[in-house]
């Protein structure tokens, strides 16, 4: 309404010829469409702040997805470690037992580790798939947040874009009919000034005929 206001001051002015109403609708304007900008500046600086915000949570969860890798890995390589130098234990322990006991019992405990080995294995891929399964979640889950805030964030940006051109549309109709009513008024003056003019030479006419002949 402001910005309406100084439009229709910024006519009235030019129309009478009234500099000092015409540039004071003009400063109002001006005032208005600062405003308009600074509030504009405003929302493009919070939502650059938001999309910044929303790609550290990201970074910050491939950090976390790289570090637990790290970590998984490093778990499996000690793992192996620690298999190895107990297979090596168990094959010595076994090479004792064999001499002792035959072939039998050598045969039992070899056994008995391949079970134990392959117990193992498998408790370790299924930790490792399970780890990997949680941070595909959590991947996904961040991905999913992310493609919701874009989504709202487009929103948001239409809805100010359609205020902004429903907010200017209304302007430009008002600005119209206030120009109309001037026009229009000016020719209902212009008018009755005629109509006066042709009143007051009635009048005179009346008073003497011969003065206007």
């Amino acid at each position: 309404m402001g910005k309406l206001a100084g439009k229709a001051k910024a006519a009235a002015g030019s129309l009478t010829g009234n500099d000092a109403l015409a540039r004071e609708g003009r400063l109002q304007e001006a005032a208005v469409d600062a405003e308009k900008d600074a509030a504009r500046e405003a929302g493009d600086a919070q939502r650059a702040e938001e999309a910044a915000e929303l790609q550290e949570q990201r970074s910050q969860a491939e950090l976390e997805r790289r570090r637990l890798t790290a970590e998984l890995q490093t778990t499996d390589a000690e793992k192996q470690a620690e298999a190895a130098r107990l297979e090596q234990e168990k094959r010595a322990e076994q090479q004792a037992a064999s001499e002792q006991v035959g072939a039998a019992a050598q045969q039992r405990a070899t056994d008995e580790a391949a079970r134990e080995a392959k117990a193992a294995a498998e408790e370790e891929r299924i930790a490792r798939e399970q780890d990997a399964a949680r941070l595909e979640e959590e991947a996904r889950k961040t991905e999913v947040l992310a493609d919701a805030e874009a989504e709202q964030q487009a929103r948001r940006e239409r809805a100010v874009a359609d205020a902004e051109r429903a907010e200017a549309e209304a302007e430009a109709r008002a600005e119209a009919k206030a120009v109309e009513d001037e026009r229009t008024a000016r020719e209902q003056e212009a008018a009755r000034l005629e109509d006066e003019a042709r009143r007051a030479e009635a009048r005179a006419d009346a008073i003497d005929p011969e003065a206007n002949a």
